[in-house]
């Protein structure tokens, strides 16, 4: 999406310069699926209605460095051969809703508020790794967990997925993922925990009233943004939705 100041008459981007291949990724190809101009006060994160993260788990796997190269890098291997995944999700309804998640969060946070609404948290069983051989898929199980919500504190995403694993495990209950919720405390001794970083990835996100301007409306103007401080703005089925599909960037979650 370009910004109106950016689109010069001619409809180009000004002075954009054309991408070598290896700007480009690995394999030199670059798909834009669609483009349209936005008011010029957009803002592609106070403007988004929903986020939604997706962190990869994998069982099975006795140390990191013996999962295959491709996926090395985009899971987290847990120590485990399985999950009580029934725990994990009855742990994960405790933290839906609005509540104030100061226990995720992590130090260094900017927010001013830690209030959050988690929408959807869920645990679901990955089909077997096209990037994994054939004879270590059978003793892998690939797990994703999803959050969504308009906006997440720091490293709130990572630190949520530590305390359900944890559940899995059987070393936190789900009846305490509700105590740590409500304790507020960020330095108790469970929620201390942080996932790794190179299981995470941004799966997408939803920009309110942009359906609009991707059918080439004039009625655009508004939009269900959110400045610094400002409330939540609810999300809604005529969002236009961002799909990712790329590990997540630095800064908030």
């Amino acid at each position: 999406m370009l910004r109106e100041q950016e689109i010069g008459k001619s409809g180009q981007y000004p002075g954009a310069p054309t991408p070598s291949a290896g700007e480009l990724g690995p394999s030199g190809l670059l798909g834009v699926l669609q483009a349209f101009r936005v008011p010029s006060d957009f803002h592609a994160r106070y403007a988004a209605t929903s986020r939604t993260y997706l962190y990869r788990l994998v069982t099975g796997c006795p140390r990191h460095d013996q999962l295959s190269v491709f996926e090395r890098n985009r899971c987290w291997a847990v120590h485990a051969d399985r999950l009580d995944v029934a725990a994990m999700r009855e742990a994960a309804q405790h933290l839906l809703g609005t509540h104030d998640f100061s226990a995720f969060q992590s130090a260094g946070s900017p927010s001013a508020s830690s209030v959050r609404t988690l929408r959807r948290a869920s645990v679901s069983l990955d089909p077997a790794s096209p990037l994994v051989l054939p004879q270590e898929s059978r003793r892998l199980q690939f797990w994703s967990l999803e959050f969504e919500s308009q906006s997440f504190l720091y490293r709130q995403v990572r630190r949520m997925t530590a305390i359900l694993v944890a559940v899995g495990l059987g070393a936190v209950t789900p009846t305490q993922v509700k105590m740590i919720l409500q304790s507020r405390d960020p330095l108790g001794r469970h929620q201390t925990r942080v996932a790794p970083a190179h299981g995470l990835f941004l799966k997408s996100v939803r920009f309110g009233g942009l359906s609009d301007l991707a059918a080439g409306s004039p009625d655009c103007a508004q939009q269900e943004s959110q400045g610094p401080g400002g409330r939540e703005a609810p999300g809604s089925s005529e969002d236009f939705r961002l799909e990712t599909g790329g590990p997540k960037a630095g800064g908030q979650e």
